[in-house]
């Protein structure tokens, strides 16, 4: 996808260890900007997650076709279609239930315990693939919460009228760490476009599903609902989640869970310089411990992986 010249920055390993981490991190301001859409849709909220996928599957199906325009065509396993199958209904339960959260409590609440998948994940890889947790992943990930904490403790409260919506936010967390070590396994076999557009295939029927189920209406969609959810479809679910894809291609699962933190990070700052916003010095230290908490993180990262092939088009130079 890249060439450079032999020797510059850009052909370094340096540069190829970076990169996933620079992708991951679009990734999470392009997801971070789902709660502005949700919010603002009339939709029910497991319509408006169908909505996104819905609209999102013939872009994902164009990035899936010119990605292996030129691989010879095959078939795949019932075994394969399993596990994007399974990827696409949790999915489908993260949104449902994120979305459902932030109808019943705070976007910063909803916000703060969906993060909650830094935990999960290396229990999930624990109970399921026998991978013990890392004491620096783990070390990293109490104090990327306790970071986050401080970043949004100002606005952030907890009421008896909101418990139901946070308890669903946290299960949001659980569906979210188990989609995201799921793709991780798949990224082993298939390019991000093939995932993203089967998971979403998937993804769209089990949330078309629930919301019959949940007796919550497909229509009226105005234009102006209608606008909202292509937006929400190209810049949160195939740049977001795309994004994703291509970084779990060569970074770890737990470690990426992590890196995504920076995006609400990021956005203080850039509202800081363009809208005048002050950050408070609380959210300071908040946003200096999330910092912190990916290079503790990184120290124990033993889930190293080659740059994945389909970023670099030279072989990446081996540090001596």
């Amino acid at each position: 996808m890249f060439k450079n010249k032999e020797g510059s920055f850009f052909s370094s390993a340096a540069f190829w260890t970076f990169l996933p981490m620079l992708i991951a991190l679009g990734g999470s301001l392009f997801v971070g900007m789902s709660p502005i859409f949700v919010k603002a849709s009339k939709l029910p909220p497991i319509t408006i997650g169908f909505y996104r996928l819905l609209f999102a599957i013939p872009f994902l199906f164009l990035w899936s076709f010119f990605e292996n325009r030129n691989k010879e065509t095959k078939r795949y396993s019932v075994s394969t279609h399993l596990k994007l199958a399974a990827s696409g209904l949790l999915f489908a339960l993260d949104l449902a239930l994120w979305n459902e959260s932030l109808q019943l409590t705070s976007v910063v609440n909803s916000t703060i315990l969906n993060n909650f998948s830094v935990f999960f994940i290396p229990l999930f890889l624990w109970v399921i693939y026998s991978k013990r947790p890392n004491l620096w992943i783990t070390m990293g990930s109490l104090m990327a919460i306790g970071g986050s904490a401080l970043l949004v403790g100002e606005k952030m409260s907890i009421s008896f009228s909101s418990l139901m919506g946070d308890f669903i936010a946290v299960l949001s967390a659980f569906a979210w760490g188990a989609y995201f070590i799921t793709v991780e396994k798949l990224r082993k076999e298939l390019s991000p476009g093939t995932i993203l557009f089967w998971s979403g295939v998937y993804c769209a029927l089990s949330l078309a599903f629930i919301a019959l189920l949940r007796e919550q209406p497909f229509f009226p969609l105005d234009l102006q609902d209608a606008g909202l959810m292509v937006g929400y479809a190209l810049l949160v679910q195939v740049g977001g989640q795309g994004l994703v894809a291509v970084a779990l291609g060569s970074i770890s699962s737990s470690f990426l869970a992590l890196v995504m933190l920076l995006g609400p990070v990021l956005s203080g700052w850039v509202a800081w310089v363009l809208f005048n916003e002050s950050m408070s010095m609380q959210q300071i230290i908040g946003a200096a411990i999330i910092l912190m908490s990916i290079a503790v993180a990184k120290l124990g990262d033993k889930d190293k992986k080659t740059p994945d092939p389909q970023l670099v088009a030279e072989p990446v130079p081996q540090e001596k």
